[in-house]
């Protein structure tokens, strides 16, 4: 199934220089928002921010543009997954073996559904795009956040400081003092 459409344009907003990011799509479903993933090392939170972007667009896309996407985000977490892998590796990050086979994990999973959706299968894809929604915050909190605290140890000295808003609802609006 190919696709006849021009290849959408980058939002305005991101940095990125992907030709494969829209700027017309409004996101559908849970936002994976940038509070969640800013993580301290710039590097990562950029590679992130790309990744919330991806997400972002594949959810909203139409059919017709779908599998384009969900090629691009394919594309997308192959390198993320690389340059993350290789940080973990090239500093001998310890918790590597257990980041680097949840990478490999989600890679064989957008790996097996390419092929269905390839073959015109289109519901597995937006699954796909829904599952990676709910999966990459806590990723990024458990996973990514300890390998960018290792990274910016090594670079500055000490640990990133990174202040989130806080969100109504959550325990600690509830607890904190005025």
């Amino acid at each position: 199934m190919t696709s006849t459409t021009t290849p959408p344009h980058p939002p305005a907003k991101h940095k990125s220089s992907n030709p494969v990011l829209r700027n017309d799509a409004a996101p559908e479903g849970p936002p994976v928002s940038r509070h969640i993933t800013a993580l301290g090392y710039a590097p990562m939170d950029d590679i992130h921010d790309e990744f919330d972007e991806f997400l972002a667009q594949a959810s909203a896309c139409q059919d017709s543009d779908l599998v384009e996407m969900l090629r691009a985000l394919q594309t997308h977490l192959q390198s993320h997954f690389s340059q993350e892998n290789r940080w973990m590796t090239e500093t001998a990050f310890p918790a590597r073996e257990c980041h680097i086979a949840e990478h490999d994990a989600v890679l064989a999973s957008v790996t097996q559904v390419m092929v269905k959706v390839e073959d015109g299968n289109l519901d597995i894809g937006r699954s796909l795009v829904q599952a990676l929604v709910y999966w990459f915050p806590p990723h990024a909190v458990h996973l990514d956040s300890a390998l960018a605290q290792w990274m910016c140890k090594r670079r500055t000295g000490g640990i990133p400081i990174v202040l989130h808003p806080r969100r109504s609802g959550s325990v600690t609006s509830r607890t904190a003092p005025p």
